[in-house]
């Protein structure tokens, strides 16, 4: 919180108090620290063009790679020890060009040894077990939803013809993943679909196509949101609270979720005033966080208390790509690389 300091008032108190005498002056109070760490995760861009995985600590860019290979962070994860999370993928020498990976602060983990393409997208704890969730491909660069424990990579029910597994969440010992899957080797289209351990897939959504990218889970209450599109109509964001769906008003995609008590948040872009924004919606409402003067977007979201963090991307008006977060609707830009260019996908805050 910003000090606020009334000059006139400040100088009334002041004379009251010593008379002005001369050469008398006010001791200034110092800023407040803040009560919260906020740790972003995303990419900023070299002069080369190269994107390098980085993360922000109350906006102090960390980078996780050099600028040799292309590498970005997904998401991030921060445990009571301290201990800093950081997953997403690692630019490998063709053909694999990329490969799943983890960073525990700052020591990379590289979760595919194989000679196939792999990503990562999220990360959760059960205990003493690592979670991770991703995507792996085979040699005719066909998806799988894949996930880590420990290290160790196991391929995701199909069930059909490819998969992804964008999402992730636990409750107790059980681990739900979500995504999208192919009903078809010979149709190029993707449907909202779910996981329970290693259970045989959900699909959340048969008549129309659709993906999900995020997961809450909340007691016995799991939710997803992502979103769904029937054949001709544009997309709606959407959210599945156990299965059942709701099309968030307003919602053109949503990416993230998150539940505090007995209330639901949701992020992601809407039309609003005409325009595509960046936003939240909670309990069903729509919260804008811009205008649409400039692109922008929503790609994670937190709760803490009762402040609302919200992560994604914001253009300035000279064309630059910012990294980017928002406090109770209030716009804060991170540091960007050389290039001008810098992106946040993921934010965990940290009480004191």
């Amino acid at each position: 919180m910003r000090l606020k300091i009334y000059p006139v008032l400040l100088l009334i108190a002041v004379c009251a108090i010593t008379s002005c005498k001369k050469g008398n002056s006010p001791t200034p109070k110092p800023t407040p620290k803040s009560d919260t760490d906020i740790y972003i995760s995303g990419s900023m861009a070299t002069a080369g063009g190269q994107s390098v995985a980085t993360y922000w600590k109350n906006g102090v860019a960390v980078k996780l790679s050099d600028s040799s290979l292309n590498s970005l962070a997904r998401s991030i994860a921060v445990r009571p020890n301290g201990d800093i999370y950081v997953v997403g993928n690692l630019g490998e020498p063709s053909p694999i060009e990329q490969v799943a990976t983890y960073w525990k602060n700052g020591v990379v983990t590289r979760l595919d040894n194989s000679q196939n393409e792999s990503d990562a997208f999220g990360i959760a704890f059960v205990g003493n077990d690592i979670y991770i969730n991703g995507i792996t491909t085979d040699n005719v660069v066909m998806p799988s939803a894949t996930y880590w424990k420990n290290n160790v990579e196991t391929l995701l029910p199909l069930g059909w013809t490819g998969s992804d597994a964008y999402a992730m969440g636990t409750n107790g010992t059980d681990v739900f993943f979500a995504g999208d899957s192919r009903t078809s080797s010979t149709t190029y289209q993707y449907f909202p679909t779910s996981w329970k351990n290693n259970d045989s897939p959900t699909l959340l959504s048969s008549n129309g196509i659709g993906e999900v990218y995020g997961i809450a889970v909340n007691g016995n209450d799991v939710y997803m949101t992502g979103f769904t599109q029937q054949s001709g109509k544009p997309a709606i964001g959407t959210y599945w609270k156990n299965g059942t769906p709701t099309l968030l008003a307003e919602g053109l995609s949503t990416y993230a979720i998150t539940v505090n008590g007995n209330d639901v948040y949701i992020t992601g872009t809407a039309l609003f005033n005409g325009k595509t924004v960046p936003a939240y919606w909670k309990n069903n409402s729509l919260v804008p966080l811009g205008d649409g003067a400039v692109t922008s977007y929503a790609y994670a979201v937190t709760v803490v208390g009762s402040n609302v963090y919200v992560a994604g991307i914001t253009h300035d008006k000279n064309g630059k790509i910012n990294a980017c977060y928002w406090k109770n609707g209030v716009l804060n830009v991170l540091p960007q690389g050389v290039a001008g260019k810098s992106s946040a996908y993921g934010i965990a805050v940290v009480p004191h």
